[in-house]
C-alpha cells in the first residue's frame, strides 16, 4: 500500500464499495494527492493506478526473460520479475532471495530495469504527470518538477562521483 499511498488506497476502496467517491472521500484524496480541484480526483486516481501498473508491467516484462535464461521456471521467473518491479518502483528494497541481489551484482539485464524503476518511482506522481502532460517540454514544467529533477540529478551525479573512487579502491586484484 505504501507505493500507491494510504490515501490513494482508501479512495480506491471507497470507489469500489460505493461505486462513486463522495465529497469526504474526494477531500481526503485531494489532500493526499495535492490536486487542485475536487472534480479531478477520480480521474487522477485512475491515472495514478494505470501509470503504476504500466510502469511495473514494463519493468517486469524486461526482467522476466532474464530470469528464465538464468534457469528459473517461467512461473517463478514471472513472479520474481513482478516482485522486483513493484519493489523497485516503490523504492521498497525487498527481495524474495535470501542473498538479495548478490547473484545479479554484475547482471545489467536485471540491474538497469531496477535502477530505472527506483529512479522513476522516486520522482513521484506529480512530477511524472507534468512530464507526461508537457511531453518533456521544459518550458511547461512547473517549479516543483524542475526542482525535483535538478536535485535528483545532482544527487545521482554527486553520489556516483563520491562512490566511484571508494568502490574501485576496495576491490582486491584477482589471483591468476
Amino acid at each position: 500500500m505504501g507505493g500507491l499511498g494510504i490515501l490513494t488506497m482508501a479512495s480506491l476502496l471507497a470507489l469500489a464499495v460505493n461505486r462513486r467517491l463522495g465529497v469526504r472521500g474526494k477531500l481526503i484524496a485531494q489532500e493526499g494527492m495535492n490536486t487542485g480541484r475536487l472534480g479531478e480526483v477520480g480521474s487522477l486516481l485512475r491515472i495514478v493506478v494505470t501509470t503504476t501498473v504500466v510502469i511495473e508491467l514494463i519493468l517486469a516484462l524486461v526482467m522476466a526473460p532474464r530470469f528464465i535464461i538464468l534457469g528459473e521456471s517461467p512461473g517463478q521467473a514471472l513472479w520474481h520479475a513482478v516482485f522486483y518491479a513493484v519493489s523497485a518502483f516503490n523504492n521498497a528494497g525487498f527481495t524474495p532471495h535470501s542473498d538479495g541481489l548478490v547473484p545479479y551484482d554484475e547482471d545489467l539485464w536485471i540491474l538497469v530495469p531496477l535502477m530505472v524503476g527506483v529512479f522513476v518511482g522516486s520522482l513521484g506522481f506529480p512530477v511524472i504527470m507534468v512530464l507526461l502532460q508537457s511531453r518533456l517540454r521544459v518550458r511547461r514544467w512547473n517549479l516543483h518538477t524542475k526542482l525535483t529533477l535538478l536535485v535528483t540529478t545532482i544527487l545521482l551525479v554527486g553520489g556516483s562521483i563520491l562512490w566511484a573512487p571508494s568502490n574501485g579502491s576496495t576491490r582486491k586484484p584477482s589471483a591468476k
